[in-house]
């Protein structure tokens, strides 16, 4: 029995082992009426066992730059895409606990995959940070609105929100929820009035087709210009963002935060909406890139799998399903 300095029972010791009992009898009471298991190897009473948590954190905890393979990103400069820093390689365990929160509505792996894009928040707003102790804005990639009421939220935004409760965030970094995927309609007229990349307008009966074939069909299998062309005018700034007190996109720097990069159409898409609102797009930030890093960080990444085929189909599929 623990005893106290006087040789009394220490009434606190009873208290934290009590604690830790309740706990525990209440966790085994729960996985009885919920049972769940791993997502990565299937063991039960967990969403995320210790050694697959253990195997994540060591995958991610080296980030690393991704642009390079990601061929539709934009270009901040001649033969200078976009710079994008990714927390790890989607594939093993991170691809299956994305999948899992993202599309399973496993969102009590929220504080696992918020640590990991947190780490690289802080490197990101240190290596692509104007400096100068200017604010940087991190935008979220928004979902569309029938994804986010499948859902019942949205799974970029929900982890920085996460991190700002938990004052995680960089500290002149602010989270802004300043984009959005406009409706149906709106993309049509925009499509008619804006055109395509080669700022052609289109007939109306081509702009239906179109719209309609973005509504209804993924970019699963599409090449980089069919992703680019299927993304193209689908997201806009909020209408009522420039209403609020806050900052807005036109006084600070942004970085573009999402879950998955594969050819990086999304984050071209998400660069121009804020570009032409008058925001100046530092960079991107992702969880998890398709593709592994180039050069010395390659080596380190040699003796582990590269993504599957399926893996990499999944993978475009996701970030196509927001």
């Amino acid at each position: 029995m623990d005893t106290n300095s006087h040789g009394r029972a220490d009434p606190g010791n009873w208290l934290r082992t009590g604690a830790v009992s309740l706990q525990a009898a209440w966790l085994e009471f729960w996985s009885l009426l919920f049972p769940t298991e791993c997502v990565v190897c299937r063991s039960p009473d967990t969403s995320l066992c210790t050694p697959c948590r253990k195997l994540l954190r060591k995958g991610t905890v080296r980030p690393f730059r991704a642009e390079e393979a990601a061929e539709s990103l934009p270009e901040i400069a001649p033969d200078r895409p976009l710079p994008v820093l990714a927390a790890g390689v989607y594939r093993r365990e991170l691809s299956s606990a994305l999948l899992a929160y993202k599309n399973r509505g496993h969102t009590d792996l929220r504080p696992v995959l918020g640590t990991v894009i947190g780490g690289v928040l802080h490197l990101a707003v240190d290596e692509l940070g104007a400096g100068g102790g200017r604010k940087v804005m991190l935008v979220p990639v928004p979902s569309t609105g029938r994804a986010r009421r499948r859902r019942g939220y949205e799974p970029v935004y929900s982890l920085l929100r996460s991190l700002d409760r938990k004052a995680m965030l960089p500290a002149s970094a602010v989270c802004a929820r300043a984009l959005t995927v406009p409706p149906f309609w709106w993309r049509m007229l925009s499509t008619a009035v804006r055109g395509t990349d080669a700022g052609e307008g289109l007939p109306w009966q081509q702009v239906i087709s179109r719209a309609l074939a973005h509504r209804f069909s993924s970019q699963k299998g599409l090449g980089a210009s069919a992703r680019r062309s299927n993304v193209r005018n689908t997201m806009r700034l909020r209408r009522r963002w420039k209403w609020k007190a806050g900052p807005t996109p036109r006084r600070f720097d942004c970085l573009i935060v999402d879950d998955v990069l594969t050819t990086g159409a999304t984050l071209s898409e998400a660069e121009r909406a804020l570009r032409e609102g008058g925001a100046t797009v530092l960079g991107a930030v992702v969880v998890a890139a398709t593709q592994p890093p180039k050069g010395p960080a390659q080596a380190e990444l040699q003796t582990k799998p590269v993504p599957t085929d399926q893996e990499v189909e999944i993978a475009q599929q996701i970030s196509v399903d927001r």
